[in-house]
């Protein structure tokens, strides 16, 4: 094996237990944030702003699902990708090519949506906290 497969081997292990590292925390913070929060009806509350928190957490881990979905679609790519490659099959390269491209666009814009929402939802969380200790 050449060095450069091995390291994006690698790389490609790590990514694919980083996704699932954060899909399983967002899912255990959701579980915890629906067990532990206080509710109320919507309005202009603390509870409002936990509830909030919480959807967003709930958007973040379906991006993180869908991340890891079209991870696994990349991969199938890839391998119709080498394997047209090496039957010499032109039209079913480019086709492959063209899919994959779609596809890792599609899977940058998860990561990232995640990774925001996830990042909101911790903002919104520390802000009901604060809220609520003020209001």
């Amino acid at each position: 094996m050449s060095k450069s497969f091995e390291m994006h081997r690698f790389f490609t292990e790590a990514q694919d237990r980083f996704d699932n590292f954060v899909l399983v925390t967002l899912l255990a913070v959701c579980a915890y944030l629906a067990k532990s929060n206080p509710y109320a009806p919507l309005g202009f509350n603390t509870e409002t702003i936990y509830f909030l928190s919480l959807a967003l957490f709930i958007l973040s881990a379906i991006f993180g699902f869908k991340r890891i979905e079209y991870a696994i679609v990349m991969y199938r790519l890839n391998h119709q990708l080498l394997y047209a490659d090496e039957k010499h099959d032109q039209n079913t390269v480019n086709n492959a090519r063209a899919a994959l491209k779609e596809v890792i666009q599609k899977g940058e814009r998860y990561y990232k949506l995640r990774n925001a929402l996830m990042f909101a939802g911790l903002v919104v969380y520390v802000t009901a906290k604060y809220w609520a200790v003020y209001a």
